[in-house]
């Protein structure tokens, strides 16, 4: 997902539209940040637009969201790349364009890929009761897992 946290040593102050917080990690080496308000909430920053999108309600939680995001996405990807020859991936390509074909999105462990979305959801719900409110970032990443985007 192209978010983390940073080291304490790399931590710094920013002036949000509601006030001042705390940069505490990026997203996508810092297109985004994710920053700690007075009130100990978490939220993403686009220092660019000056939007602020509420995370979590306090630091730890978004470190446990993180943790819970990262492994909904590690148990059936495989870090190795497919080996096939030119001839083979075209074909593989024109089948997946017609619909003829569809990736697996089963993990090692046998648990398909709706289950481990159930499991995310019901996760950052134990972390968080606020993580995936109407207003939370993280209802927009599970919107995008829904819909096979992430």
């Amino acid at each position: 997902m192209g978010m983390r946290l940073l080291p304490e040593s790399a931590r710094r102050p920013a002036q949000l539209p509601s006030g001042a917080a705390t940069i505490i990690g990026d997203i996508h080496g810092g297109e985004l940040w994710i920053v700690e308000r007075a009130d100990g909430s978490t939220a993403v920053y686009d220092e660019r637009t000056g939007r602020v999108e509420r995370l979590n309600t306090n630091r730890a939680a978004t470190s446990e969201c993180l943790a819970a995001f990262a492994a909904y996405f590690d148990p059936d990807r495989a870090d190795e790349p497919s080996v096939m020859t030119a001839a083979q991936a075209a074909e593989r390509l024109a089948a997946l364009r017609a619909g003829r074909t569809r990736p697996a999105m089963r993990s090692q462990n046998g648990d398909s890929r709706r289950d481990r979305v159930t499991i995310l959801r019901r996760r950052l719900t134990q972390i968080d009761a606020k993580a995936l409110g109407r207003d939370s970032w993280w209802r927009i990443c599970m919107e995008q897992i829904q819909d096979d985007i992430l």
